[in-house]
């Protein structure tokens, strides 16, 4: 296969490839790896559509509260448009998220980290109004969705299930939406177990219309688990897609072998080694 000649760097977010985990077993589990996209994570697919929404034009600013993956994703859009960002985040999230997204030119706004995403999207609003600058939000279902068809075109058909972290829900939403129009699909969602969690990108344990199931698993056995997906998968992915695929294993475990699984890498482990020391298991000798 020849290699792409694009035309922008933006042209590269689709297409990522499906990745059959080798851990699993004895039904199969395959990783969507969103983690290759050019930012590092599935927020690629909705930033400059987002940038492109909220009508702005070179040499303006815009404001996100993120967790680190969103401000990245728009701070490469956003360059490509001539347009500043600045982010407000939790100042609990990793040292790695601050570099890059100060690598990238982005004003980074660091809240209190007891208040977690709340505090940085109340800080969010308030630039926005003190500034009277674009307040951009993700609509997370559009790329979302573009994903779950990509599964769909590669597999030929539905999987039997798909397990799907939960922050917002917007992930989830989009990926039942479209799987279960071509086929049943039992929708697994994934949350944390416990409110103050470090697993970016998920949320506290909350019921979910759109899942058949929500299952909770705690900070380190996701922690654990994106550490063993490097060593023996070779996939460098963060915690969150940790906890993803080791609900997928499980589910696995019960099921045939013919059954089919698909989970969400949903961003890289690169962001994240400074933050080790916070899941109690890593610090042992």
């Amino acid at each position: 296969m020849a290699a792409a000649v694009v035309e922008s760097v933006l042209e590269l977010v689709r297409d990522t490839p499906l990745v059959r985990l080798r851990m699993s077993g004895p039904a199969s589990v395959w990783a969507k790896c969103e983690h290759l996209l050019p930012s590092g994570s599935l927020k690629d697919r909705v930033a400059d559509a987002a940038l492109a929404g909220a009508d702005v034009v070179r040499g303006q600013s815009v404001v996100v509260a993120s967790s680190g993956s969103s401000a990245v994703a728009l701070g490469i859009a956003a360059k490509l448009r001539g347009v500043s960002v600045v982010a407000a985040m939790p100042r609990s999230m990793a040292l790695e998220k601050r570099s890059l997204l100060r690598g990238l030119g982005v004003e980074l706004v660091l809240t209190d980290a007891e208040l977690g995403m709340d505090g940085a999207l109340a800080a969010a609003d308030r630039i926005a109004a003190e500034r009277g600058v674009a307040r951009i939000r993700l609509d997370e279902e559009d790329g979302a969705g573009a994903a779950a068809r990509e599964v769909l075109e590669a597999l030929g058909r539905a999987p039997d299930a798909i397990v799907i972290g939960v922050g917002t829900g917007a992930t989830i939403r989009a990926w039942a939406q479209v799987m279960r129009a071509a086929g049943p699909v039992r929708v697994i969602g994934v949350t944390a177990s416990a409110r103050g969690t470090r697993l970016a990108g998920l949320g506290a344990p909350r019921a979910l219309a759109v899942a058949d199931e929500v299952r909770a698993i705690d900070d380190t056995r996701a922690w654990e688990t994106s550490r063993r997906l490097a060593r023996e998968e070779g996939l460098l992915v963060g915690p969150s897609a940790g906890a993803c695929v080791a609900i997928a294993c499980d589910v696995a475990s019960r099921l045939a072998p013919s059954a089919t699984l698909v989970t969400l890498l949903a961003d890289t482990g690169e962001r994240y080694f400074s933050i080790a020391q916070s899941f109690r298991d890593e610090a042992r000798p």
